[in-house]
């Protein structure tokens, strides 16, 4: 493995540039967006992040404007960085040609490829642990003062990045105690120094917590994970096996044994490798036994990854020696990875183009945080216009930082399971966006959206008639369908509360909600009758009838007079007037009603007693 100067340089501009174009034309990520709301309120640190993501985001913004590439900026010149760190790495293991080499074999982790696209904590937290690696290494090997405080900022950058830098302390202690170079620097004070010095990054997020009833590290370390064994995270090497790609995953992973045998030889770096490497994947490993295991953690462990690359020549030249299976892996080992990276390019990609609408099949694709806004932003402005004067409310904290970004305006939010889920409920109290800080300043009317789905679908009842008991009055207006209704946005006009109303059913119109029979089959022969159950409920008012659709045809109608013993379970506190006999039964001929042979949508469309209407569940139906 050898790559020239002007090879290296030319391949790193050439991924910059790519992901300078998907940067601007990426919607926000729901994250990016809270951590740019974050931004226009500098501060020590925040509930969910300390002060370094929304500090950078705050540069970028003001030098390239409140736009997505202002936001992600800064984050996209980090990541231009990483292969370079990278290959400073290496070049403490191989000369220049194959350190460079190394440096570009980082962009077969589509991970790392990737890294700078999102304006995300991961950025700066991963360039920490790899430039940390390099400057322990540099500080072991000399013992000057200057080391030792490179080596107490990089702690420091550390702990601004991310309340994650906590893990760093295992592969810390590891390279201490069980090497040699470990227990000398154990004795030297300069090291003892860079620790303090690495310890002030720590202060910010302290000083914040201190003020803030330690909300911050409250969640970070004790709410959001469960503390207990959980089978979940036996799967994760498969998971990583996936996110490195599964030959390049083998090849660290003979790295990392390699590392560890040598870490005693003369040749120092080696203890360092197995250190910092090892330790990462054992914190995290044992983390992941316990951790939280709802939000996405597969990139936990890329500095790990990167970390052993410098490993890769060695190990791949010995299994070409081997001939054979071990010779086809080492080929394959790289371009398998390259694939990984289009793979990952390629959705990020497909994120840029609008999402399917209401017609397309009920599915969402990988990358659902993006995708939608910029429909959601266009349905957002269509409903603004239309009514002009209220104050603007979300129903969680993630569409109301998209909203809030798109439309320049302040968006109050709602308590919401997923603000509490993220550690964002205690910040949108002191960003002033909750509604406590919303009805302190008076308000009359508003303009909510609320993403339905983003709720368990058990939850979504319950929500709706929280609106209710929340503000004096509730109409629903509208709403936005896409990938064929597994995402929705409900908009409705609420009036502030003044008492309570004396007739709740007038003052709160809710949408319908109702779904087919699980138990329905998906293959039907078209010259049999197709049986179709379901259910249907219509808060306050009731329904009038459901009407079942093959693709925009009309083909049955009914009204719900039979009970649905899953309906009633889980929502005994329906006040449809039908309840509890809410399920339907219609019995469709397709050939009758001039349907052909082939794949077709199914739908189900609620009438309420005003003649409004709404399609409810759409599922995929062959007949054949």
């Amino acid at each position: 493995m050898t790559l020239s100067r002007t090879g290296f340089v030319g391949l790193l501009a050439v991924v910059l540039a790519a992901k300078a174009w998907l940067a601007t034309r990426l919607p926000l990520f729901g994250d990016e967006a809270f951590y740019w709301l974050e931004s226009g309120q500098p501060a020590l640190a925040y509930t969910d992040v300390p002060g370094l993501t929304p500090w950078l985001i705050a540069l970028g913004t003001g030098v390239f404007g409140d736009t997505p590439f202002g936001v992600r900026g800064p984050f996209l010149l980090l990541g231009a960085l990483l292969p370079v760190l990278v290959a400073a790495w290496a070049r403490r293991f191989v000369g220049a040609g194959c350190a460079r080499a190394v440096g570009a074999a980082s962009l077969a982790l589509p991970l790392a490829a990737m890294l700078g696209v999102l304006a995300l904590p991961d950025v700066p937290l991963t360039l920490a642990f790899v430039a940390l690696a390099i400057a322990l290494d540099r500080y072991a090997a000399r013992g000057r003062w200057a080391d030792a405080l490179v080596l107490g900022a990089l702690i420091a950058l550390g702990w601004l990045a991310h309340y994650r830098f906590v893990v760093a302390a295992l592969p810390a202690l590891a390279w201490l105690l069980a090497t040699p170079r470990g227990r000398r620097v154990a004795r030297e004070p300069r090291f003892w120094l860079a620790i303090a010095v690495g310890l002030a990054g720590l202060l910010p997020a302290v000083a914040f917590n201190a003020l803030h009833d330690w909300q911050g590290f409250t969640f970070q370390y004790l709410e959001r994970h469960p503390w207990r064994l959980s089978a979940v995270g036996l799967a994760e090497p498969l998971v990583q096996a996936l996110v490195v790609t599964p030959v390049l995953f083998a090849a660290l992973l003979a790295g990392l044994t390699h590392g560890w045998r040598r870490r005693i030889d003369a040749s120092p770096p080696w203890d360092v490798l197995a250190a910092t490497a090892g330790g990462l994947i054992v914190a995290f490993a044992g983390l992941g036994l316990v951790a939280d295991a709802e939000r996405t953690r597969f990139h936990w462990l890329l500095p790990a990854w990167l970390l052993l690359l410098p490993t890769l020549p060695s190990v791949l030249d010995g299994w070409r020696a081997r001939g054979g299976v071990a010779a086809l892996a080492a080929r394959l080992a790289l371009p398998l990875g390259v694939v990984g990276t289009l793979v990952l390019a390629s959705a990020m990609v497909a994120a840029t183009r609008p999402p399917p609408g209401a017609d397309a099949p009920p599915s969402r694709p990988m990358l659902d945080n993006l995708a939608e806004w910029p429909a959601v932003v266009e349905f957002a402005r269509t409903r603004r216009a239309a009514a002009a004067g209220r104050v603007l409310i979300a129903g969680d904290f993630m569409l109301g930082a998209q909203l809030e970004f798109a439309l320049g305006e302040p968006v109050a939010v709602l308590p919401h399971p997923r603000n509490a889920k993220h550690g964002r409920a205690g910040q949108l109290a002191i960003l002033g966006r909750d509604m406590v800080a919303l009805d302190s300043r008076g308000w009359r009317e508003g303009l909510l959206l609320l993403e339905d789905t983003a709720r368990r679908e058990i939850d979504r009842l319950p929500g709706l008639l929280a609106l209710c008991r929340t503000f004096g009055a509730v109409l629903w207006r509208d709403e936005l369908v896409l990938h064929g209704g597994r995402f929705r946005v409900l908009a409705f006009e609420v009036t502030r509360r003044e008492d309570s109303p004396a007739d709740e059913a007038r003052a709160c119109d809710l949408p319908p909600l109702g779904d087919f029979d699980a138990s329905m089959p998906d293959r039907v022969p078209i010259d049999r009758p197709l049986v179709v159950e379901g259910w249907a409920i219509d808060e306050f008012e009731g329904t009038a009838r459901v009407e079942v659709l093959i693709g925009d045809r009309v083909v049955g109608r009914a009204v719900p007079d039979r009970p649905f013993p899953g309906v009633l379970d889980q929502w005994p506190m329906s006040t449809d007037p039908r309840h509890p006999l809410v399920g339907f039964r219609v019995e469709v001929d397709p050939a009758a009603a001039g349907v052909t042979v082939g794949r077709h949508r199914l739908l189900l469309r609620v009438v309420e007693g005003s003649g409004q209407s709404r399609i409810v569940a759409v599922r995929e139906l062959l007949l054949t």
